[in-house]
């Protein structure tokens, strides 16, 4: 199980180096996990523990807005509409880079934990 806390998510939000990244922050809690970023995006989910050694399995479901607009490409469209995010992560790095499958395109996300949840 990823550690409860408090964690930022970022990812290019295109290939010029220039263009800012893209970040989401989340929170973990007992395995649930919720987060948002700043294009309205909102992120549900839960972790799963696999078999020793190869970390947890990440499952979210993104609520993309009307109009809006995944980094893979995946739309919102006119009503909005929900994406499947899945990846494995090592539970217990503070920092780490990943690639994660956002509605069947593959996303390389940099994970940081910054810091535990108050009681």
């Amino acid at each position: 199980m990823i550690r409860n806390g408090l964690y930022k998510i970022t990812y290019a939000t295109s290939s010029e180096p220039t263009d800012e990244p893209g970040e989401v922050l989340a929170v973990v809690r007992r395995g649930r996990i919720f987060g948002s970023d700043r294009f309205g995006a909102v992120y549900r989910g839960y972790d799963a523990t696999t078999a020793k050694d190869q970390g947890v399995i990440v499952n979210v479901t993104a609520d993309v807005p009307p109009g809006g607009e995944l980094m893979t490409g995946f739309s919102g469209g006119e009503n909005g509409a929900q994406a499947q995010i899945v990846g494995r992560v090592d539970p217990a790095a503070k920092q780490q880079r990943a690639i994660f499958d956002v509605a069947g395109s593959p996303l390389e996300i940099d994970i940081t934990f910054l810091g535990p949840l108050p009681n």
